[in-house]
């Protein structure tokens, strides 16, 4: 049972419950695979940056 269902007076009913839209879970879930693949070019390119200067000295 809902919290909206427990607090309502006895005269009073729910019309409607909206539900979660699918667009924003996968608009998070894009933007979080788009960050940590930009987390993981930035890594390796500084990885990659700091064997170069090692292995030309």
């Amino acid at each position: 049972m809902l919290y909206i269902q427990q607090s309502l007076n006895p005269n009073e009913e729910i019309v409607r419950v909206g539900e979660f839209h699918w667009w924003y879970t996968f608009n998070a879930v894009t933007w979080i695979v788009i960050g940590f693949a930009g987390l993981i070019a930035v890594l390796y390119a500084g990885y990659y940056w700091e064997y170069k200067s090692i292995c030309t000295r």
